[in-house]
């Protein structure tokens, strides 16, 4: 695993450290879908699998867009009506746009990169009535961008769909799940991972993770990704 999450206190891994091989006392402090799903695909392939965490919690989408891309377009939703996430004071360092894919994403570019697993979306869900029609537009325009910065269009996207929260947003929580659902069955080599029956639905960060791990290898050994 090499990671590019942003450095703070409580980290236990920085790109300083370059690649760290999954021992014991390493994947304990992994992020949990990352390495099952790579320590399954490892073993399915019988090949080493090299893992970058490159995420941050309470993300909206918008940082992971370049800065000003949404200027002038119908994705362009003012600040006062976007999720509470983008307002919350500590939250605000890595949600301006555009900040998390400066920060973090443009520095793994050089890597030759055949998959991702997109896991995000919570923070999007407390948005104006059109969440699903704008949320798709952001997910469509971040995979093409992503795609284009890597340097492979044949870039393969596992988007793990969001489990059902019976404390999100009543409307916004299931445009979102419905978004991710229409972006992969309407972009090349996307793949949308269900997890609504698999997760608990009682927690923002359900604690069940193996299946979902299987799940979301079995899936990428299905495309056949080496």
């Amino acid at each position: 695993l090499f990671t590019m999450e942003r450095p703070e206190e409580g980290e236990f891994f920085f790109p300083s450290d370059g690649w760290v091989s999954a021992e014991e006392t390493n994947v304990d402090k992994w992020p949990a879908i990352g390495y099952l799903t790579g320590n399954i695909h490892s073993k399915n392939t019988d090949r080493a699998v090299g893992l970058i965490a490159c995420y941050q919690g309470a993300s909206m989408i918008q940082s992971w867009l370049p800065k000003g891309v949404l200027v002038n377009t119908e994705l362009d939703i003012a600040s006062e009506e976007t999720s509470g996430d983008k307002r919350v004071k500590e939250y605000l360092l890595w949600n301006h746009d555009g900040f998390l894919y400066e920060k973090m994403f443009m520095p793994i570019v050089p890597f030759g990169i055949k998959a991702v697993i997109w896991y995000q979306g919570e923070s999007n869900t407390d948005t104006p009535d059109n969440t699903k029609e704008v949320h798709y537009g952001l997910l469509k325009m971040l995979i093409s961008r992503w795609k284009k910065d890597l340097r492979n269009e044949n870039l393969h996207f596992f988007i793990i769909q969001l489990p059902d929260y019976i404390y999100g947003n009543d409307e916004g929580w299931p445009a979102v799940q419905q978004a991710q659902k229409k972006v992969a069955e309407t972009t090349e080599n996307t793949y949308c991972i269900k997890s609504s029956d698999i997760c608990e639905n009682d927690h923002i960060h359900p604690a069940t993770k193996l299946p979902l791990a299987q799940r979301i290898a079995d899936t990428i050994k299905e495309v056949h990704i080496c």
